[in-house]
């Protein structure tokens, strides 16, 4: 970071702070997201992540900027007056779920609707982004139950995480269906609910998918943020009676490229998987099982080699030893790789992350990087190959994965 500099803010201006950088505010009083910060408080923005300071009064800010950060200085509020109303007209009791294309606002809108109506009670929220996830890694999804306003819905700590295995429902719709109607059914008790929905909203898939979802957990409104809600996605709105609120995406909610976003992710892989480090344990301890099935994996070996073998056929340069037999055993991290792994609890929640290095036929044992502490009992098997320094390499689909067995 570079040595902090002063920043003055006129009363309705707007400081917009693209990270990796921080702020505090040392005079006057500003708001993020609706959230006030105590004098002093340090304000964190992650690389790729833009914080709209906005000045409620003449105020003071100490900016300390890292590299690639930005700032731009605004003479109006970046959060539109309709974002700041919507939350105040929701009922008492709210379900409410934010729909919109990548990089639309929706973690914004969400965290605008939660500083907004924390002071009330508790708010359960749902991230179901499992491709930019804020309060779990990339690939999963998960709940959590928020009792204070904040600046970054980061800082909420998952009740619960949940496999999906893939960066986008389009991998796998229907599962990505099951898992939210079996995980997310217990919503039924909470009365004040925050969806938030992933990016994938175009297409006949893309709604399918977006209605399926309204239908299994029936929200009470659904705003859409740069989107049409039409055709299938409507009728499912109005099957749950969700009143439907579409708004405008502000100009000023940047836009990031795949490549930032693939960026966002491996950043999201390294802090699950800090302080991991390389760890045996006894094949046959373990239960095994696919991101789509809650069917067991008879050879976990054979499952490992068939990822391999896909990376092969679409010609990926990993660096790759493929065994010429099955006699051979299975080893990505020869090619210095691993896959993406899950390991949960009976019920299925997940307890950390793992990377699925190889195994020792002849030592009866696993290899796995990973953090994780405890036994390991259940290991879900995804379908996402990383480096062993967290760079996602591709998304594979061995035949487990097509045929569901």
């Amino acid at each position: 970071m570079q040595p902090a500099r002063r920043v003055e803010l006129q009363r309705g201006q707007t400081l917009l702070m693209k990270g990796p950088a921080s702020a505090r505010c040392v005079a006057g009083s500003v708001d993020v997201f609706g959230y006030r910060p105590t004098s002093r408080e340090l304000m964190v923005a992650r690389p790729w992540k833009t914080l709209p300071i906005h000045a409620l009064e003449d105020s003071v800010l100490e900016v300390s900027a890292g590299p690639g950060s930005s700032t731009e200085l605004l003479d109006f509020d970046a959060i539109p007056r309709e974002w700041r109303e919507l939350p105040e007209k929701l009922g008492k009791e709210f379900r409410v779920a934010f729909l919109g294309r990548v990089d639309s606002g929706k973690t914004s809108f969400l965290l605008l609707s939660l500083n907004s109506r924390v002071g009330e009670g508790p708010v359960t929220v749902v991230d179901l982004d499992v491709g930019q996830p804020e309060l779990c890694p990339p690939t999963t999804f998960a709940v959590a139950e928020a009792r204070a306003p904040t600046y970054r819905l980061s800082s909420v700590n998952a009740a619960a995480v949940y496999p999906f295995g893939f960066t986008s429902p389009s991998y796998a719709i229907s599962r990505s269906v099951e898992l939210i109607r079996r995980h997310m059914g217990r919503l039924a008790e909470s009365e004040r609910v925050l969806l938030n929905l992933d990016g994938w909203v175009d297409g006949e898939e893309a709604l399918h998918h977006k209605a399926s979802i309204v239908r299994a957990l029936r929200p009470t409104d659904v705003v859409a943020i740069e989107a049409e809600v039409s055709g299938e996605l409507r009728e499912a709105c109005d099957e749950v009676g969700a009143e439907v609120h579409r708004v405008e995406r502000p100009p000023t909610v940047p836009r990031r490229d795949k490549e930032e976003r693939k960026r966002a992710r491996e950043m999201g892989y390294a802090s699950a998987l800090r302080g991991a480090s390389l760890r045996q344990t006894v094949k046959s301890w373990v239960t095994y099982y696919p991101v789509n099935s809650d069917d067991p994996i008879r050879d976990p070996e054979l499952y490992l080699l068939e990822v391999m073998k896909d990376i092969e056929t679409r010609s990926l340069d990993i660096g790759l030893d493929l065994p010429e037999d099955y006699g051979t055993e299975p080893d990505l991290g020869r090619a210095g790789a691993g896959l993406l792994s899950y390991v949960t609890d009976e019920e299925g929640k997940v307890l950390g992350l793992a990377l699925l290095v190889g195994f020792s036929r002849e030592r009866n044992l696993v290899r796995l990087l990973t953090n994780h502490q405890g036994p390991i009992r259940h290991l879900r098997l995804g379908a996402v190959v990383l480096s062993q320094g967290f760079e996602e390499l591709c998304v594979v689909s061995p035949p487990a994965l097509r045929t569901g067995s």
